[in-house]
């Protein structure tokens, strides 16, 4: 019979909807457990493939015309260039005169198409014309090195050794280094230096422990302004931002060590190679940097610089003094 309100038919109603809506969360929870448990039996060299796949198929789903750029340019082209020959068969076939007339309507009509057409072809025309080109890859003037500095915690060495790997297996990173501030007893921002405490990939000098060892390196606008701020320097062109002469090595120094030892004073850059197309600079807490290099323009996507986030929080709190302790 039917259910009323006295009859306690809300109660019912309200009790099937809960109960609805329970189960999905059920299956819900329930598939998580299953992802995690199977995610985590997989070496990790599977699990990074999978994601990366994952998140290259979720991006290209998300957008068409990432996939399908080249066709999208000509549609308009296309389109117009079809309109046109429309109007003109129309023009052919129908009784109209083949002289316009402002009076007619339909000589109206097909002044407004042929404008339409002519602009769309002319918008197909520019969109191919100026096709982004795809960013090539360079050979770096400089050699594969591995550097870490010994006087660090054997916990910190370990975690630079993983990050290392890790960068430069996921990402496009052709080198991945540490930088650690050295705190000044003057406090002046202007002379703030700092040392390369780990350097893994290509480096401008075949021995990085005549570059690196015993050696301040000077840090400079947009290092600072990176440990100020909290915010990652991405600079996808590195040719076209001045900031990269903070990080690539000064030619003046790199000819003095052929012929005489590195002086003791500060130095320019970080060893990355001259010629390296992409950087981005990330702060680890507020007294060390994580600073990474790609050899090709645009090689870091925005899932890269978040991977980069991520590894240098978990970085900064293995060089926590708690964590260092244990």
């Amino acid at each position: 019979r039917p259910l009323s309100r006295e009859s306690g038919g809300g109660a019912f109603f309200g009790r099937r909807f809960r109960l609805r809506t329970k189960r999905p969360m059920r299956v819900v929870s329930t598939t998580i457990r299953t992802t995690t448990t199977t995610m985590s039996s997989l070496p990790s060299r599977q699990r990074e493939d999978e994601v990366n796949n994952d998140n290259d198929n979720d991006s290209d789903d998300d957008d068409v015309f990432v996939r399908y750029d080249a066709v999208a340019r000509r549609v308009p082209a296309y389109v117009g260039t079809a309109s046109l020959l429309a109007l003109l068969l129309n023009r052919a076939v129908s009784n109209v005169a083949p002289t316009l007339n402002a009076a007619s309507a339909q000589s109206r009509a097909d002044v407004i198409d042929v404008v339409m057409s002519a602009t769309l072809i002319l918008t197909g025309l520019t969109l191919v014309s100026i096709a982004p080109r795809t960013p090539e890859t360079v050979v770096l003037d400089g050699h594969e090195v591995n550097y870490i500095d010994d006087t660090m915690h054997e916990r910190c060495k370990n975690e630079l050794l993983w990050a290392g790997k890790t960068l430069r297996e996921a990402s496009k990173c052709a080198s991945v280094s540490v930088v650690e501030v050295v705190d000044d007893d003057d406090d002046d921002d202007e002379k703030k230096s700092g040392t390369v405490v780990f350097y893994d990939g290509m480096c401008c000098a075949k021995d990085p422990k005549v570059l690196f060892e015993n050696r301040t390196r000077r840090v400079g606008s947009v290092c600072k302004e990176v440990l100020t701020s909290g915010k990652q320097n991405y600079m996808a062109n590195a040719n076209l931002f001045p900031g990269r002469f903070e990080f690539i090595q000064d030619d003046q120094e790199m000819l003095s060590f052929r012929e005489t030892p590195p002086p003791s004073t500060a130095a320019k850059g970080f060893g990355l190679p001259q010629n390296s197309q992409a950087i981005c600079c990330v702060a680890i807490g507020d007294k060390r940097l994580l600073v990474v290099s790609a050899d090709r323009q645009r090689g870091f996507t925005k899932v890269d610089q978040a991977w980069f986030e991520l590894v240098a929080q978990k970085l900064d709190n293995a060089f926590s003094p708690r964590e260092m302790m244990t």
